[in-house]
């Protein structure tokens, strides 16, 4: 992706230069993201709630971070092939990203009995969607609130029910 579409996008979203280093090119982005401390916590974390709530933390965080350039980038979708290009890279790495997550609870027998692993991962991608986080923020959500209702949301959507 040429240098000047990464350098608008960064001036659109009234992003320092330094906040997208790279061109997609150089696909290090979900690799070096999945050896981060916070990630590996939420491999490691053995109770399932505080695991999606781990989960909902980062999905804020990389919300609050990203968010206005993200909205440059979705309002330009179609607009320019690269553009488009980096759009679906970040898609499939949320995908990415989306099924590793779902995997820890299908291994562990505690996805919702009529869910299978792609509708499960499909669920995990639609729900941390960047539109999402945007969408809410222009409806007035903090980054609080939107955490908060992730959190419950993918609960919801994965887990089975606890006994009574």
């Amino acid at each position: 992706m040429p240098y000047r579409c990464l350098r608008s996008i960064r001036w659109q979203g009234g992003m320092a230069q330094a906040g997208i280093r790279r061109p997609v090119g150089r696909r290090r982005g979900a690799d070096s993201l999945r050896q981060r401390p916070e990630i590996l916590a939420i491999a490691t974390e053995p109770d399932p709630r505080d695991k999606i709530a781990r989960y909902a933390g980062i999905a804020r965080t990389l919300g609050d971070r990203l968010g206005p350039v993200l909205a440059v980038l979705l309002a330009s979708r179609g607009s320019d092939p690269e553009l488009e290009d980096f759009a679906r890279t970040i898609d499939a790495e949320r995908l990415s990203g989306a099924t590793g997550f779902v995997a820890q609870f299908a291994d562990r027998g505690l996805l919702r009995t009529d869910l299978d692993r792609r509708h499960a991962s499909d669920l995990v991608w639609t729900l941390i969607s960047p539109a999402v986080y945007l969408m809410l923020q222009e409806r007035g959500w903090n980054s609080e609130q939107y955490e908060r209702w992730l959190s419950g949301a993918l609960a919801d959507a994965l887990l089975s029910a606890p006994p009574s």
